[in-house]
């Protein structure tokens, strides 16, 4: 039973409670159903089938315990990839949940466990789960490894379906997300160093792990354009755009928890270090998910024209990362990963209670 690893890594699936005499700050958090993200999300009709399989199957692989089993079921990680791929197949549906599966036993192992300030260690994970990505790599024995045998699964099963292009794009995509989390593992090996916004912005657009589910979404909507135009600086701006959007509401919807585990991969954290209080915190980043709208309109309006049949690709493109970061922010709310059972409250009101305790130590009463 996986009672030392998974549990470890994944008990974070559901914020603590705090006692009913604890002080809070409350404080408001941005509009995020505005703009690129105002449209009500759609849920993929496989949620509730492939959920259940997915999950049966991915906790006898990791020998999750009834304990672990049950919390990461609450996470509801199906309900996020059928956010992210609304009109998938039940095949493709599935194939992100089992990515899914994968990619949190593989980011809380660097988040919260043993390579969390090991640099090496995870340098060298990186590379083999990168080494993965290859129809050439030996069969991984579950047993032996696995959170490494999830990975070659997801990739057999992508690949399988999936053409050159992009399969090369996956590769590209688990390569900025993997150089995010060795980016960040450097600097939480080195946690006394100042870290400026510039540069928590450029780990965390990686570590978000937006990226490749970007392969996902352009693989659910059969999407086969070629290099010139899928690289090109209007598509790239939208495909980082999307990426903001999701890390930027993550960080904010994920504080209370974030607080609770000592996480300082976090931008409200990172901008109470730097002296702001909790609203101002809260303010800029209000500010920089404006900036995001802003960025994606001119991006989108600047956009050339390749003829109608491109066109019609690129318009099924841009909506697909659209919908990644829409669906993100639903998600986050619904999963009881970030804000237990009272996600519905805090979308509604918009108002995040924080324990004074857990920002006391920034000199943060507001």
């Amino acid at each position: 039973m996986v009672e030392g690893s998974a549990a470890t890594l994944l008990t974070p699936t559901l914020v603590p409670e705090v006692s009913g005499d604890t002080k809070l700050i409350l404080v408001e958090i941005p509009d995020f159903f505005k703009s690129v993200t105002a449209a009500k999300a759609a849920v993929n009709p496989w949620h509730t089938e492939v959920k259940m399989a997915g999950h049966a199957w991915a906790a006898e692989i990791l020998g999750f315990s009834e304990k672990v089993s049950r919390k990461i079921l609450e996470a509801d990680f199906a309900l996020l990839a059928a956010a992210f791929i609304p009109f998938a197949s039940k095949e493709q549906l599935r194939g992100l949940v089992d990515w899914l599966y994968w990619v949190a036993m593989f980011d809380d192992r660097i988040d919260e466990g043993d390579l969390r300030n090991d640099t090496i260690g995870a340098a060298a994970e990186i590379l083999e789960s990168l080494a993965i990505l290859d129809d050439e790599y030996p069969a991984i024995d579950p047993k032996d490894n696995p959170v490494r045998y999830l990975l070659q699964v997801a990739w057999k099963n992508f690949s399988a379906n999936a053409s050159d292009v992009l399969k090369l794009r996956f590769k590209e995509h688990h390569r900025l997300y993997m150089i995010g989390l060795l980016k960040q593992t450097q600097w939480m090996g080195n946690i006394t160093d100042d870290i400026t916004l510039d540069r928590y912005i450029d780990i965390r657009r990686g570590t978000i792990g937006g990226y490749p589910t970007m392969s996902y979404a352009e693989w659910a909507n059969d999407i086969n354009l070629p290099r010139d135009v899928i690289n090109h600086q209007c598509i790239e701006t939208l495909r980082d755009v999307a990426n903001d959007l999701i890390w930027i509401s993550n960080d904010i919807i994920s504080l209370r928890k974030d607080l609770a585990f000592g996480t300082e991969a976090n931008l409200i954290i990172l901008l109470l270090k730097q002296g702001y209080n909790l609203r101002e915190a809260m303010g800029r980043a209000d500010e920089m998910l404006d900036e995001c709208y802003k960025t994606w309109d001119d991006a989108f309006q600047a956009m050339p024209k390749w003829g109608e049949e491109i066109d019609r690709q690129v318009l099924r493109l841009v909506e697909a990362y659209r919908v990644l970061a829409m669906g993100n922010i639903d998600w986050s709310f619904r999963t009881t990963r970030f804000l237990g059972n009272k996600g519905a409250e805090v979308r509604a009101t918009r108002i995040l209670a924080i324990p004074e305790e857990y920002v006391r130590k920034y000199g943060c009463n507001s």
